[in-house]
């Protein structure tokens, strides 16, 4: 079985693709930190199931040579690489990557070779904060389940979700989802498109989320079905939301969502059906492109607001 051996100095320079290169290659695990592949243009699946587990914290240099239109999709998956994410590539991996590369915030005094003058006195603990290039890789990073700043990806409220568009079902496929708690309300999803069952059945879960942007989210359904969550909501954008399907249904929601835009929301159904604490304000609401009400109100039995207006 080919294993790679000699083939880290290879003059690469003038390659344009290597995608599959060593796909299936189950022997592979060779040193490629020296290679020159600032003219590569797919490198798409190259590793995918080999051995490949190289640390390759010196092929942080890639993400400089990398061409920003490269097809790098799944790189690495099925390889023995850790499952993080790599924020210095500009032609973001889809997938996992092989290690957590952070820009430096200096350039380095001595070459990497040298040994430094002085031993710091500790080595942070803390893991570097990783980009998350899809919804497969944070969810990956979701279902390990350690989310404090010692974890494997660092504290949860700082990682960088901005190139996920579809949240759908993000918590609620853990398998962990009932006792999620995780303070997600630094995370910045002005991308995401579709928010549908995100923390369905996440009992556990009520973390401030007033701050989202989500002007960009076009479906709510399900959002905080059977969770715990009861917070305001009071700053979010929903002019373009088409769908608030059993968005609280089941809960003990209570909070003030008086001044939603649901010009454009054409059904509501079960919306709040059996949230049994929800008497909000919802006079104001726009009902003029509903096709659907069925069991919006089911079982909301605290639910006594004026809606002469619709």
């Amino acid at each position: 079985m080919f294993s790679g051996g000699g083939i880290g100095n290879w003059d690469m320079s003038k390659l344009l693709r290597f995608g599959e290169a060593f796909d299936g290659a189950t022997a592979f695990n060779a040193d490629l930190s020296n290679w020159d592949i600032s003219k590569v243009t797919a490198m798409q699946t190259a590793f995918r199931d080999s051995s490949f587990n190289q640390d390759i914290s010196s092929l942080c240099t890639w993400g400089n040579k990398i061409q920003a239109t490269a097809n790098v999709e799944n790189m690495f998956t099925g390889t023995n690489c850790p499952l993080t994410a790599n924020p210095d590539l500009e032609a973001s991996p889809k997938g996992p990557f092989c290690h957590v590369c952070l820009a430096p915030t200096n350039a380095p005094t001595k070459s990497p070779t040298e040994t430094p003058s002085k031993i710091p006195s500790s080595i942070p603990s803390a893991a570097p904060t990783p980009v998350f290039g899809d919804k497969d890789a944070l969810i990956a990073a979701l279902e390990q389940g350690d989310y404090s700043p010692t974890g494997p990806f660092g504290s949860i409220q700082s990682w960088n979700v901005q190139a996920v568009e579809n949240f759908d079902s993000l918590i609620s496929g853990l398998t962990n989802v009932a006792t999620f708690n995780g303070d997600v309300s630094m995370w910045d999803v002005s991308g995401v498109t579709s928010m549908s069952s995100v923390f369905l059945n996440a009992a556990a879960f009520n973390v401030p989320l007033n701050n989202w942007v989500v002007s960009s989210v076009t479906d709510l359904a399900s959002l905080f079905e059977s969770s715990g969550f009861n917070s305001d909501l009071s700053n979010w954008d929903t002019s373009i939301v088409t769908s608030l399907i059993g968005t609280f249904k089941g809960t003990s929601f209570n909070g003030d969502i008086s001044s939603w835009d649901t010009s454009r929301v054409n059904t509501m159904a079960e919306t709040f059906f059996g949230a049994t604490s929800f008497n909000g304000d919802l006079s104001t609401w726009q009902t003029q492109s509903l096709t659907q009400m069925y069991g919006v109100f089911y079982g909301a039995t605290a639910f006594d607001g004026d809606l002469s207006g619709w």
